[in-house]
């Protein structure tokens, strides 16, 4: 089979990134197929189920809330099919989220300072990739956080959380083999459990946080191939089930009306990110 030219432009809008670096990648087979999506699986999943961009406080129940959007970039080597194995190329893969959070239930206060024990509150993210050859593939986002202690006076805030996320791509392109114009799909399509516990404390006007993850994800993509008349046609499933865990730490600038975060983490795998973002709330 004749190479195929994959050209993925990581190129985001405004002044958020600017990735100008092009990635050609060459596939030749099934197995480069396969060495392709073995590498991209865990870094898409640990960029959708991203770092909180939070601290550890809760709400406080009914009526606050917080709506806020992030950049988020992480670093991956990415090893290209048909090239000696120690021959890598360094790549940022850039993703943008917006998230809301609103309070449901305000905890329970136990004596003076101490309280927001099984504060509950609802989130929900929206993100995407901005990579135009891809038409910007979207990603939603829906859990739960709940509080053990909310952050007041010497107390600091710990809480824990649980997302669901999905994510679903269909990839077309097509290739000449044998004089023979060959067309090929890839139906990709991926949830994610992700677990989350967090601790901070407020000091003046900023708020540092750290917090542990692990993300459990289900994954499969479907690869078929044929020609124009549908003579021949061919194709493979594969499935991938794993869990990574993950760290993060940050600082919140600002208070409960406007604040702004920076966020460094790191995965199992040899993966970092950086990540920051700005929200409103009450």
């Amino acid at each position: 089979m004749k190479k195929i030219l994959f050209v993925l432009a990581l190129v985001a809008p405004g002044a958020f990134l600017s990735l100008p670096a092009q990635a050609q990648l060459n596939v030749t087979s099934e197995e480069d197929v396969k060495s392709l999506l073995d590498q991209i699986t865990p870094p898409l999943i640990l960029t959708i189920s991203g770092g909180p961009l939070a601290t550890a406080n809760t709400l406080g129940g009914l009526p606050h809330f917080r709506l806020g959007g992030g950049v988020q970039l992480l670093s991956v080597n990415f090893h290209e099919p048909g090239k000696p194995t120690n021959d890598t190329t360094h790549l940022l893969i850039p993703s943008l989220a917006f998230q809301g959070r609103v309070g449901i239930f305000p905890g329970i206060r136990v004596a003076p300072g101490v309280g927001g024990i099984l504060a509950v509150d609802g989130i929900y993210r929206l993100g995407y990739f901005p990579i135009k050859q891809l038409d910007n593939p979207k990603y939603y986002s829906v859990g739960a956080r709940v509080g053990l202690l909310r952050d007041r006076g010497f107390v600091p805030a710990l809480s824990g959380s649980v997302m669901y996320s999905t994510f679903m791509k269909k990839l077309e392109f097509s290739s000449e083999v044998s004089g023979v114009e060959v067309y090929h799909v890839i139906d990709y399509k991926m949830s994610i459990v992700s677990y989350r516990a967090d601790f901070s404390k407020r000091l003046a006007l900023f708020a540092p946080y750290v917090g542990l993850g692990l993300d459990d994800f289900n994954a499969t993509a479907n690869y078929t191939f044929h020609d124009a008349l549908g003579l021949f046609q061919g194709g493979r499933t594969w499935a991938y089930r794993k869990m990574l865990k993950r760290s993060y730490y940050g600082v919140q600038f600002g208070g409960a009306g406007f604040a702004t975060t920076l966020e460094l983490g790191s995965a199992e795998g040899g993966y970092f990110h950086f990540a920051a973002g700005m929200s409103v709330g009450f």
